[in-house]
């Protein structure tokens, strides 16, 4: 057994045993601290379609404190929460990524490093060597300013001077904003489920005829974890802009993405597919068109085997009511265009069962689909994603139908009972604790609220008066 281990060790590719290797191959000079830089770094000998969380981190010397993955992720959080990648057939991954640099990080050489380690096996990584990255001080308030070098010329007579043309319009870019909600910029698509190993990333148009600054401007979700630009992003005029994230930001189920005071709310979203604003100011999954004009909607289907020769049929909202309460049951009209049995269900905003179609005629099928909302679902409006599938069948076929409108009940303050009698309260400042109090009532309310105190001393008053003259009244009983 000795023998034959010995043999294996030593004909075996050494590859097997080897642990991944990792190169960056491109990474800036130079970066200014406050900022956010791209870095693009390969993994080669990583074991094929194996998956690895990666971060970011160093500094001057050997400290960690300097550079990270990402403004909320630091060398000490969980590894469940950084960005992941997986090897492909050659046993090796191309990434591109983005890193963060501290504001307090002191102007100098730091040492850059990327740590990768197993997702099935956290506890054992590999680290890359150190790379050079020269940092420049810059303060949160300011933005780098490039001063061009004056160059001594002749200066010209008052004959040689040409007087500029007075129509011609030069774009300026607008002052750095001072809040949010100050830039005329709108979202126009989101791409929160990329392909692996693609970033995730938002796009934002500039409608105006001047070049924006995005200095202090952030992406917000649901849970106020933010991205932000790089100091010196610009968006020229009508133009877009589309911003990276690595994987973790965006997610995949569904969430609300806010920018500038305007927020979004998109539904579970398909692979390698775009939430994407249309002309109508409506919004729809459509095929990525990253920095240039979107594409018009269409229909996803997901189909569970690899023939993909299914059509889906024709599923119709006929009815929707313009506006529910939270924790309300309200209903759906649908009519199919199919006579085969199909079930329909709710995945987004809140989700219900399966219900099948019937009242089959002309070729049509009809459904009431009972829904309830739940009291927790923020007020906003929606858009409605379903689920329909066909009876004895594994094809899934997805459906964005309509939109609802979610609103809270308003709860009226509850009136007090001794207000509603006309009950008055008055302290006793002189009872031993000074806590006693006494409820009265207005005269003319007082017959009506109050009970007779006397109700039950009649019936011993009448029996008292009956005994008192039973002499006079049954003079026999008394008589000898």
């Amino acid at each position: 057994m000795i023998i034959l281990i010995i043999l294996i060790g030593l004909f075996w590719p050494s590859s097997v045993f080897a642990a991944p290797q990792i190169s960056i191959t491109n990474l800036p000079s130079e970066v200014f601290s406050f900022s956010t830089f791209p870095v693009n770094f390969l993994v080669t000998n990583a074991g094929i379609g194996i998956s690895y969380y990666y971060k970011f981190f160093g500094g001057i010397g050997d400290s960690t404190s300097t550079i990270k993955t990402s403004v909320d992720l630091s060398y000490n959080s969980s590894w469940v929460n950084f960005p992941k990648f997986t090897s492909d057939l050659g046993a090796s991954a191309i990434i591109s990524a983005s890193a963060y640099i501290i504001p307090e990080a002191i102007e100098g050489i730091h040492n850059f490093k990327i740590r990768i380690a197993m997702t099935t096996n956290t506890s054992s990584g590999t680290t890359s060597p150190n790379y050079p990255l020269n940092v420049i001080l810059l303060e949160p308030s300011t933005t780098p300013i490039i001063t061009p070098t004056p160059i001594d010329s002749p200066k010209p007579t008052a004959e040689e001077v040409t007087p500029l043309p007075t129509h011609k319009i030069t774009p300026t870019i607008s002052p750095n904003p001072t809040a949010t909600g100050e830039l005329p910029l709108i979202i126009s698509e989101i791409m929160a489920n990329s392909n692996t190993g693609e970033n995730e990333w938002i796009e934002i148009y500039n409608p105006t005829n001047q070049i924006i600054s995005l200095k202090n401007s952030c992406f917000y979700d649901a849970s106020l974890h933010f991205r932000c630009f790089p100091e010196t992003a610009v968006i020229n005029p009508n133009s877009y802009y589309s911003h990276s994230f690595t994987s973790g930001f965006l997610n995949n189920d569904g969430d609300k993405v806010t920018f500038q005071n305007k927020s979004i709310i998109y539904p579970k979203s398909p692979k390698n597919v775009t939430y994407s604003r249309q002309e109508n100011n409506s919004w729809c999954f459509a095929e990525s068109s990253r920095n240039i004009n979107n594409n018009n909607c269409f229909v996803t289907t997901q189909v569970s085997s690899e023939n993909n020769d299914y059509v889906p049929p024709l599923l119709t909202l006929q009815f929707s009511p313009d506006s529910v309460t939270a924790g309300d049951d309200f209903n759906l009209v649908f009519s199919l265009n199919s006579s085969d049995s199909y079930f329909l269900r709710l995945i987004s905003p809140f989700g219900s069962q399966y219900f099948p179609f019937n009242n089959f005629k002309d070729g049509y099928s009809w459904l009431s689909l009972p829904l309830s909302v739940s009291k927790k679902l923020p007020a906003g409006e929606y858009p409605l994603f379903f689920h329909l599938k066909k009876a004895g069948s594994s094809h899934l076929y997805d459906y964005q139908l309509g939109k609802i409108n979610i609103n809270h009940l308003v709860i009226t303050p509850k009136v007090s009972k001794s207000k509603v009698l006309g009950i008055s309260t008055y302290s006793c400042p002189d009872c031993p604790d000074n806590s006693s109090s006494v409820n009265y009532l207005p005269a003319t309310t007082l017959k009506k609220v109050r009970p007779d105190n006397n109700f039950f001393s009649w019936p011993f008053l009448f029996a008292g008066s009956i005994l008192f003259l039973s002499p006079i009244l049954f003079p026999k009983l008394y008589s000898d």
